[in-house]
């Protein structure tokens, strides 16, 4: 025995040994890197991951730190930790006291990254869940848990997720201090310190601190303060958590500064102030609630009690409003409102059913924009199962009141009644509905009774007054009966699902609807009437749909059985007086189509229907001409089709179409389309000629999925204006194979001539192979011009466009694509050019970089060396051009902020006779600001200068270019003695010269909205002939400044035959944008000046006229003398394509027949006619004389006297009344070869709107 104890004391002494040693071992940090190691395997195993640990430091079993810690997943780090430092006391345990003095952690680094399933990275360490079941035990945790110090220390999260949009910060980063302390009835932490910041969105965390504890139910908090930028919240408080009725709540935030929280709250803005409060009433038994929020001269507050009786919850509340404007708050001023008013709610239980409340609202105004609706009234009751509830309001289009009663219970019965009355909307308004135009005159009745099992609705809709914008209704009604049940017949099934029930309420509903329309105009479009009329019983629906209109007139029957198993259905609809002209509004399209259709039918899947159409056409004609009557049979039975005598004749084409097959299995499909006389289709083109003569041909045939398609064109002429082609051949050919489609197009054009320009022959190829596509153009012109393109595309995630050849050849110029590889490939947000260049001897065109509409920009378009040739048969400009073209366009910068820089320059340059050396332009964008320069040089002598600098806002991204009103902007041009003849290229009258110096300089200065501006023009040693009409104008010279904004003519002097012309004067803008004047005066005088000296007209006239007042109001007076004229009337009426009456036939007969011919009506005039009547025109007013002394002859072969006279014209508003007399001094008219001699004559005007004047003349017949 002794032995056995000796024996026993010696291990025992060995084990402690061993333990101590153990301890030591531990405690001196010998074995840290073995433990490190170690534990690094089993965390390894306890996650589905790999975790590794750098090193550990001190003693594990009082202080220690855990350094460089990592989770990774298949290489994905997860988790990176610096530093794990805690220090506890071992000896507490055994007293069930967990206490450490500090837990510290250091560079803690979290990487969350959402996978395309919408699982986490980190879910991925997640074990698989322990299918055993663990007893989970209900008596608290009988341990004692102290935490004085727990430090967080550069704390960052990093987040990916799928969604861009969310509020999720993408990068954190934080530190916090806190303490933390559990018993058995008792958990208290405390936030020492706290800040973060996060980006996308952004927000900043500069100090929140609380304390809180949770005892027995209570929790409570005090010293919560939350310091953001420009935010500051304090609160207090304790919520029983068993009667949260017995709140206490202290909150207030002054101010909640809405820019902290922009990047998580958008379009809010503004700082306002809350409070809350929440206390207990003791007289009362419960809480007081006062809520309030100011800001921007605007508040809201809630003030009530919630309290209980009786074991039975009450509130009453009342919230009110003072000038609530959203506009403030969104910074949108089309979001202003003014709202100002109350709604209080008292009642007991918050038990739907139980319940009872009143609830009442008025406001006094309440206004959107500059809509304002003025005493809106609310009314609420419910008491029990009974409730009614009142709505009235005056509105700026009228009064609208509406009331709805009854009462009803979840399993009970109901009856409920609704009246609604809109009464005289009348009114104009853009927002929210975009209407200019809204007026409004209803009523609405309805009736529900029943039980839950059987309910029955009575709804009636009267509509005497409808308008919106140019849709108008006149008398318009609805009625509908309905019968249907609330409870599911499956309801006690178990495996009922939710289109079970749907099924199942829809099989039992019974209804009988009816539309009655009177007349309904949209602008130039009408609709008589119309009537619709459905009713459903069970399993059956009938109903019928008619509808008049100068369209067409529908008439429709349908019936269908056994809707919720296999319908059974017929349909009778016919299309009568078609006219396609009444519906594009084009009198040359008119039309009077005839058609019935019929269908009868049986199911509605595919490959288990029955189906007959028959479509038959009577008595149509289109555009004038009589149409073959159509009989055609469409036939479906499973999955066979067969389409029968589908033919469409008419006089200008033929269209066949027949065929029949299998859906799944094999399809036949053929069509025809024969041209026939398409010159009768000419008036409805508006193209003259036009004539087209061929034929269109093709197939469908193969099975579903080897389907093949063929068509073939072949027209022998085609003529459209000035379009026309000899031959036209085209051919398609596709194929698809295991859901894969490839295939061919060809296409030949012979002789096309457009215009003057001539095509000999034009062919054009593309192939499609599995996604892609090859093209081929060529055209051969003459052997001065003509090319070749062959192109690629490749349909994949992004497009791809490569220029694979490219030759074009004008005159001897050759130009050809470089010899790398040139692509376009259309990205998401961008357009990609990759070597995209074609040369031509030392000429190039060179497009390069990315173009986007997100992101960053790098464009690059350059032109080098390329001359302007004029191309065979094809000319913009009226006269020829030559020169050499550079430029250069780069776009760098963001899409959201680009830079821009543009450079042009021409040289060489000959504009028919013009000889300019070089015209350049500059351009640069940057900084919200564009720069812009250019000069015309001619013989070494710069012309034309102009510079500026313009505020302009330039947005690719969001496609904007803006000009910024209030800017500041800068502009000065001059033109330096251009001599005017060089201009006589552009002048629009074919055969006048001018001639002359010509100067000009302009500045402006400010902004647009104020801008300021000055300048000169003058012209000197100038003229000007037109010989047709004897325009010979001489010493022309003008004097002109702008200054202020106001523009002076000192002098405009022109001489012409012995006299000459001279006009001056003044003109202030009313603004630079309208083309007003507020002020203007503007004279002419002249003397023996000869305006036109030919043998159609020759006068020469004295003048003195003047016209001032404004734009608003101009007056005109003055005087015009006609010292001398002849007008040759046989010149005049050939001039302007006229020709005088045959004097031979006899006078009688003549005009009887004009007087048959003559039909009597009065013109409105047009909006578009008005719109070119200037306004200065519609507004003039004044008076003015016109006198001829003498020697003013008219002559032709027939005719050749004097005339003389005074005339006065009064103008007032536009309109003009002569008054005054002109008289025949002598002469003759030759009446069928007699002369009659006028001994005297005279015409009298006395004004009026029309012109009737007293006529008296002495003839002699000789």
């Amino acid at each position: 025995m002794g032995r056995i104890l000796k024996i026993t004391a010696i291990i025992a002494t060995g084990i402690i040994i061993i333990l101590m040693l153990l301890v030591m071992l531990i405690a001196s940090g010998t074995i840290n890197s073995r433990i490190a190691k170690t534990a690094s395997l089993i965390a390894g195993k306890s996650v589905n991951g790999t975790v590794e640990i750098g090193k550990i430091e001190g003693n594990l079993l009082s202080k220690f730190s855990i350094c460089d810690i990592s989770v990774k997943h298949d290489n994905d780090t997860i988790l990176k930790l610096d530093q794990f430092e805690i220090s506890y006391k071992l000896s507490h345990i055994i007293q069930k006291n967990i206490f450490a003095e500090l837990i510290r952690v250091n560079g803690m680094h979290l990487f969350l990254r959402e996978e395309q399933d919408g699982n986490w990275n980190f879910q991925k360490l997640l074990p698989a869940p322990d299918t055993i079941q663990i007893e989970k035990s209900s008596t608290p945790l009988d341990w004692h848990f102290q935490f004085p110090v727990i430090e967080l220390n550069n704390i960052t999260v990093d987040v990916d997720s799928n969604d861009k949009q969310s509020p999720v910060p993408k990068n954190t980063k934080l530190n916090a201090s806190l303490n933390f302390e559990y018993s058995v009835n008792r958990l208290s932490a405390t936030l020492v310190k706290f800040n973060l910041i996060s980006k996308e969105p952004e927000l900043r965390i500069n100090q929140m601190t609380i304390e809180t504890a949770l005892s027995d139910s209570l929790l409570s908090w005090k010293g919560f303060e939350l310091n953001l930028p420009a935010t500051h919240l304090v609160s207090k408080g304790s919520i029983p958590l068993n009667r949260i009725e017995q709140s206490e709540i202290d909150l207030n935030i002054s101010p909640l500064a809405m820019e902290d929280l922009s990047g998580f709250i958008k379009g809010i803005y503004g700082k306002p102030e809350i409070k809350l409060q929440v206390s207990q009433n003791g007289s009362l038994k419960g809480s007081t609630v006062s809520f309030s929020l100011t800001g921007n001269n605007q508040s809201l507050t809630l003030n009530g009690n919630i309290f209980e009786t009786d074991n039975i919850t009450g509130y009453k509340m009342r919230l009110e409003t003072n000038n609530i404007n959203a506009g403030d708050w969104t910074r949108n001023p089309g979001m202003d409102t003014d709202i100002s008013g109350y709604v209080q709610i008292s009642g007991e239980s918050l038990d739907l059913k139980e319940s009872n409340f009143n609830l009442n609202a008025e406001f006094a105004g309440v206004q959107y924009n500059q809509y304002k609706i003025e005493n809106l009234v609310l009314y609420l009751n419910k008491s029990g199962e009974l409730f009614d509830a009142v709505i009235d309001a005056i509105t700026p289009w009228g009064k609208v009141n509406s009331e709805i009663k009854g009462q009803g219970s979840l399993d009970g019965s109901h009856n409920v009644n609704l009246i609604a009355n809109i009464n005289s909307i009348d009114t104009s308004f853009s927002v929210p509905f975009y209407s200019e135009n809204f007026r409004l005159k209803s009523t609405m009745e309805a009736l529900l009774s029943g039980t839950g099992d059987s309910l029955h609705l009575d709804a009636g809709l009267k509509i005497d007054t409808f308008v919106m914008d140019k849709l108008s209704a006149g008398t318009m009604s609805a009625t509908l009966l309905s019968d249907f049940s609330l409870k599911n017949p499956s309801a006690d099934n178990s495996q009922t699902t939710a289109n079970t029930k749907i099924d199942d309420l829809l099989k039992g509903l019974s209804l009988s609807a009816v539309v009655n329309t009177g007349t309904v105009a949209f602008g130039e479009y009408n609709l008589d009437s119309s009537f619709i009329h459905i009713k459903k019983i069970n399993d059956n629906a009938d109903g019928s749909i008619t509808i008049h209109s100068p369209v067409a007139k529908i008439a429709t029957l349908f019936e269908i059985s056994e809707i919720f198993d296999t319908p059974v259905y017929r349909v009778d609809a016919a299309l009568k007086n078609a006219d396609i002209s009444k519906a594009i509004l084009n009198e040359n399209y008119s039309t009077d189509l005839n058609f019935d259709v019929i269908a009868r039918g049986e199911g509605v899947t595919p490959g288990n229907a029955r189906i007959g159409l028959n479509i038959k056409s009577y008595e149509s004609s289109a555009f004038g001409h009589e149409l073959k009557d159509i009989n055609s049979t469409i036939n479906i039975e499973n999955d066979y089709y067969e389409l029968q005598d589908l033919n469409l004749e008419t006089p200008f084409m033929v269209l066949d179409v027949s065929g029949k097959g299998n859906i799944k299995e094999n399809h036949g499909l053929s069509f025809l389309l024969k041209t026939k006389d398409t010159e009768l289709l000419a008036p409805l083109t508006g193209i003259e000629p036009f004539g087209l003569k061929g034929e269109i041909s093709g197939e469908i045939r193969g099975f579903a999925d080897s389907l093949n398609i063929n068509t073939i064109i072949d027209f022998n002429k085609l003529k459209a204006g000035d379009l026309s082609v000899e031959k036209i051949v085209a051919t398609a050919n596709f194929n698809r194979k295991d859901s894969v489609w490839i295939g061919s197009t060809n296409l030949r054009l012979d002789n096309t001539q457009i215009k003057d320009i001539e095509i000999k022959q034009l062919d054009a190829e593309s192939i499609f192979n599995k996604g892609k596509v090859e093209n081929t153009i060529s055209f051969f012109a003459s052997d001065s011009l003509n090319g070749k393109l062959k192109t690629g595309i490749l349909f994949r995630e992004n497009l791809i466009f490569d220029v694979q050849e490219l030759y074009f050849k004008i005159r001897n110029n050759e130009w050809k694509k470089a010899d790398n590889s040139s692509t376009i490939t259309l990205l998401k947000d961008s357009l990609l050019f990759s070597n995209v260049e074609i040369n031509s001897n030392n000429s190039y065109i060179k497009i390069e970089g990315a173009l986007a509409t997100r992101g960053y920009e790098n464009f690059n378009f350059e032109v080098s060396n390329v001359k302007l040739l004029p191309v065979p048969g094809f000319q913009i400009l009226p006269f020829p051009v030559s020169g050499t073209v550079n430029g250069l366009l780069n776009i760098s910068g963001t899409a959201e902020m680009p830079a821009v820089s543009f450079e042009a320059s021409a040289g060489n340059l000959m504009l028919d006779n013009l000889q300019i050396n070089e015209i350049r332009l500059n351009a640069d964008y940057d900084d919200d600001k564009i720069t812009l320069g250019g000069y015309i040089e001619e013989l070494e002598r710069k012309i034309f200068e102009a510079n500026a600098e313009l505020p302009v806002k330039l947005s690719i991204a969001d496609r904007e270019l803006q000009f910024n009103r209030e800017g500041e902007l800068t502009a000065i041009a001059t033109v330096d003695q251009l001599d005017l003849g060089h201009l006589n290229a552009f002048i629009p009258l074919k055969g006048a010269e001018a001639a002359g110096s010509f100067s000009a300089t302009a500045e402006i200065k400010n902004s647009a909205d104020n801008p300021q501006l000055t300048g000169s023009v003058s012209i000197d040693n100038g003229t000007f002939r037109y010989d047709r009409f004897g325009v010979n104008y001489k010493d022309i010279g003008m004097r002109s400044n702008l200054t202020n904004n106001n523009i002076a003519l000192d002098s405009l002097k022109i001489h012409a035959g012995k006299g000459n012309l001279n006009i001056t004067g003044s003109l202030e803008p009313d603004t630079l944008y309208n083309g007003s004047f507020k002020n203007m005066s503007i004279n002419i005088t002249g003397d023996n000046f000869r305006p036109l000296d030919s043998d159609l007209l020759r006068a020469e006239i004295t003048t003195d006229i003047h016209l001032t007042g404004s734009s608003d109001k101009p007056v005109l007076g003055g005087k015009l003398i006609i010292n001398q004229a002849n007008l040759n009337t046989d010149l005049f009426l050939k001039e302007f394509d006229r020709v005088s009456d045959n004097l031979d036939e006899p006078l009688l007969t003549e005009a009887r027949e004009k007087a048959q011919k003559v039909q009597f009506h009065k013109t409105a005039r047009t909006d578009a006619e008005n719109e070119q009547i200037p306004v200065i025109m519609e507004n003039l007013s004044g008076e003015f004389d016109v006198e001829i002394p003498g020697n003013m002859w008219i002559k032709g072969k027939n005719m050749n006297f004097e005339i003389n006279g005074l005339i006065k014209a009064v103008i007032q508003n536009s309109k003009i009344d002569l008054f005054g007399s002109v008289s025949v001094k002598r002469g003759y008219y030759k009446l069928y070869g007699k002369r009659l001699d006028f001994e005297e004559g005279e015409v009298t005007l006395t004004g009026g709107e029309d012109i009737n004047p007293q006529i008296n003349f002495n003839i002699a017949y000789r």
